[in-house]
This record gives C-alpha cells, sequence and structure tokens, in this order.
C-alpha cells in the first residue's frame, strides 16, 4: 500500500501532468493563431488577452513544475511539508480566477453582440467579476492561513468562487446556444453552422464548469489531501483553449457556410419552402428571386425553377437572425 507521502506527492504529479498535456493544445493553438492572418483582423485588446493568457499559462506551468520539484526532491519524505502552505496554492487560484475573468470577457461580448437581453448580459458580467473577485480572496486567504489544517474559514470562499465561476460558464453557453437557435433561417448551408456554433458553444461551459466543480467537491470533501490540485492545475489551461479554439475555428466555419457544390432539384424545392408561414399567400411581404437553371436533355434545353415564393415577413428581422457571430466577426449569409 502506498505512503500518504507517495499519495499526496502523486496527486500533484498527476495534476501537473494533465496541465502539461494541456498546455501543449495551448501551444498548438496559439502558433495557429499567430501564423493566421485572419488574427490582423482582431481588435487590440482581443489580441491582448491572447498575449496575456499565454504568458500566464506558461509562467503558471513553471510554477506548478517548481512545485512538484519541491516537495519529490527538496521535501523528499518529508510528510509535514505538507501540512504548510505553499505559496504554489495562493498563486494557482489567483492564476486561475485571473484566466477564467479574460476568457470570459471575450465570450460575454460575443453574447452581446449576438443581441441578447441587456439584463443577461449585465447579469454574466457580474458573475464573471465576482468570481474573480472571490477567487483573489480565496488565494490571498489561504496564503493567510499558511496552513492545511486552518483551512476551514476558507472553505466558504471556496464555494462562492467556483460557483460563480461555474455559472458564470454555463449563462455563457446557454445564452449562446438560445441566440444561435434564434438565428436558424431554414436554409441548409446557414443552418449547418449554426449547428456547429452551438456544438462549439456547449464545450466552452461544460468542460471548465467540469474542472471547476472537481476542484470545489475535491477541496470541500477531501480537504486534508491534494486531489483538489488534479483539477486546480490544468483549469486555467481549460479557458486559454476554449478561447483560441473559438478564435481559431472562425476561418473553418466560415470556408464551410461559403462552400458551393451540386444542387439537386430537390434541395432547391425543400430549401426553397422553408420558413413559410400562412402569412405566404397575403400582405406586402419582401420576396427575392433566383431562377436556377439545370441542363436537361440531348439538345441542351434548359428546365428552369423559380424560386421567388420564398418569402420574408420582415426584412429587418430577417437581416438580424442571419447575422452569427464567428468568434468576434459577424458574417452575413445571404440565401
Amino acid at each position: 500500500m502506498a505512503s500518504d507521502t507517495a499519495l499526496l506527492v502523486g496527486l500533484d504529479l498527476i495534476g501537473v501532468l494533465i496541465n502539461t498535456l494541456l498546455y501543449g493544445f495551448v501551444l498548438g493553438q496559439f502558433l495557429t493563431y499567430f501564423n493566421n492572418t485572419t488574427r490582423a483582423k482582431d481588435t487590440y485588446w482581443i489580441r491582448g488577452i491572447v498575449w496575456g493568457l499565454f504568458f500566464l499559462d506558461t509562467l503558471h506551468s513553471a510554477v506548478e513544475f517548481y512545485a512538484v520539484w519541491d516537495v519529490s526532491v527538496n521535501h523528499f519524505g518529508d510528510l509535514a511539508s505538507f501540512a504548510i502552505v505553499s505559496w504554489v496554492i495562493p498563486f494557482t487560484a489567483t492564476a486561475d480566477a485571473f484566466a477564467a475573468l479574460m476568457t470570459q470577457t471575450f465570450l460575454i461580448y460575443r453574447v452581446y453582440m449576438l443581441k441578447m437581453h441587456p439584463v443577461i448580459v449585465a447579469f454574466l458580467i457580474i458573475t464573471s467579476v465576482l468570481s474573480f473577485a472571490f477567487g483573489c480572496t480565496a488565494g490571498i486567504y489561504s496564503g493567510v492561513l499558511g496552513r492545511v489544517d486552518k483551512f476551514a474559514p476558507l472553505t466558504k470562499w471556496v464555494i462562492l468562487w467556483l460557483t460563480f465561476q461555474s455559472a458564470a460558464d454555463l449563462g455563457i453557453s446557454i445564452s449562446l446556444i438560445i441566440s444561435l437557435l434564434r438565428s436558424r433561417t431554414g436554409f441548409r448551408k446557414t443552418d449547418t453552422m449554426i449547428n456547429r456554433l452551438i456544438i462549439g458553444a456547449i464545450e466552452t461551459g461544460v468542460f471548465a464548469a467540469a474542472f471547476a466543480m472537481g476542484d470545489l467537491f475535491s477541496f470541500t470533501f477531501f480537504q486534508t489531501s491534494n486531489l483538489y490540485l488534479l483539477f486546480a492545475f490544468p483549469i486555467g489551461r481549460i479557458y486559454t483553449n476554449t478561447l483560441l479554439h473559438v478564435l481559431n475555428s472562425r476561418d473553418s466555419i466560415r470556408n464551410a457556410s461559403q462552400t458551393t457544390g451540386p444542387i439537386s432539384l430537390s434541395e432547391v424545392l425543400t430549401d426553397n419552402n422553408r420558413g413559410q408561414g400562412p402569412q405566404h399567400h397575403g400582405g406586402h411581404s419582401n420576396k427575392q428571386s433566383q431562377n436556377i437553371s439545370f441542363p436537361y436533355g440531348k439538345e441542351g434545353s434548359d428546365v428552369e425553377v423559380d424560386t421567388t415564393s420564398h418569402t420574408r415577413e420582415d426584412s429587418a428581422d430577417y437581416k438580424s437572425k442571419s447575422q452569427i457571430m464567428v468568434g468576434v466577426e459577424q458574417t452575413v449569409h445571404v440565401s
């Protein structure tokens, strides 16, 4: 059976290994972003967030390697050293809170650009800022306490921090999903792009919230162990990967939405009838005509399909629904 010291060192080591794997993904994503021409179109504050997160992740990963070296080499076999709160713990909590705040700031901006209600945007901002404040408080307070056996008063601050952080993550994901669902146009190409964005929105909140909840429950119920470090060490890299994935996926989603291919008669007729309600037969609705010719027969004659019957109840509403945020850019899809 492994000794208590071996278990504590092992948990530290596993946390660092998970973090190292995720940092490798961060490095690859960062290089992709840096070599992408789309980067030049991003505003300075977005590029500042990317550079800030990359610097923070690099520094935090180096600190974690030092933490493992300290407990496994400098204090080899010294179980009493685990009772002392190293400066690595306050730094980790503060760095994680800062990484979450920067990533959530960018994602809340996406929610805002997708025309969500101002009350929802304000709620997400307040939740994210409170999470950051509680995270910094928990980190600093852990250093003030100095010993693991004095962590009882710290629990409430950790609960507030990680609960608000998870609420912000899930709130952002739900808001993005609702906005994207409302943006459906009924046209296959646009809706396919929206479906990809919805999947990305789900991934945005689920992974970060899962790690935050793992950190919360492991700290609350296994306070004297290092189990919470399995989640606390790598969670910052989860946020950075989320941000960079959103930024780097813009071109692929845009290209997929603009790709043209063979159009079958059944597809034209199917798309032509989408989005039509009872209002189709009356009123002064706006129409958009398009004739599509298909070669037919040996004589080269054409069969024309008139898609004029596609109507829009309100052109302004349609324009709003067909403007979809990809990262921080609006790609307008005209049917």
